[in-house]
């Protein structure tokens, strides 16, 4: 089927798809995905950082608590 300016429906489509490969839009929606996966990994390894140091510190403050030691061994208590 001819259309109006003489292409046909299959040759529209495949100049639609090879521009929309070239498009800004597509490539900036990569960037986007790709800065906000970073950003993401970034604030996860900040956090994890945090905890491992708060578990540091009340490892810490443990050995200035009398009878610490003991209590660590109740299951559930203390970590």
């Amino acid at each position: 089927m001819q259309r109006a300016g003489g292409s046909t429906g299959i040759e529209k489509a495949a100049q639609l798809i090879a521009q929309a490969k070239r498009s800004v839009g597509e490539r900036t929606a990569v960037e986007e995905a790709r800065a906000d996966l970073k950003r993401l990994i970034e604030e996860y390894e900040r956090v994890t950082n945090m905890l491992e140091q708060i578990e540091k510190d009340i490892e810490a403050l443990l050995t200035e608590i009398p009878m610490a030691q003991q209590l660590r061994i109740i299951k559930g208590l203390m970590p």
